[in-house]
Order: structure tokens, then sequence, then C-alpha cells
């Protein structure tokens, strides 16, 4: 399942796996309270991991900073392949 965030320092979105999100296992797309602040993950890419990096698990993100976000949707994995199907049609 992914989260679609919105990063509270710079209102910048982004779909992210739920595992980025600290302390948080919902049980359904509804499980959230889009009025809370979470605790997120960024990513890799705030290491400084370049492309040709390989990916790591969000469970070795430790020396990543945890952001202030708040929840504005949860999808499900056929939702955001579809997503990015879409994505790569519109900006190819």
């Amino acid at each position: 399942m992914y989260a679609f965030v919105r990063f509270l320092e710079d209102n910048v979105c982004y779909a992210l796996p739920v595992s980025c999100v600290r302390d948080f296992s919902p049980r359904s797309r509804l499980d959230f309270d889009n009025q809370k602040v979470y605790a997120v993950y960024r990513g890799p890419e705030e290491l400084g991991a370049g492309p040709e990096s390989p990916p790591r698990a969000p469970r070795d993100w430790g020396a990543l900073l945890l952001h202030k976000a708040q929840i504005l949707a949860l999808a499900g994995e056929e939702t955001m392949t579809l997503l990015s199907h879409l994505d790569h049609h519109w900006t190819a």
C-alpha cells in the first residue's frame, strides 16, 4: 500500500510506501487521519544516493531524517501501477 503525503516544510507531495511512515500500519485505504501530522521518511535520495546506487529498503534508512507530513490518501499497488503508466504516457 502507498501513502500520498504532503510534506509540511515545503508543501511537496510524494507517493511513498506506507512503510515510510513511522508507526503506521493501516488496515484499509481509509485507515488514516488527514488532520494528523505523521513522521515520514522522504526516501534514500536524501543520502545523496544516485541512480546508480542500489535501492535501500526503508528499514535501512536509519541515517535519514523524519519529516512532518500529512497523509492525503492511501492507495493499493494496482492504483500506483496505473498512475505510473499514465504519468509516463503524459510525460513522454
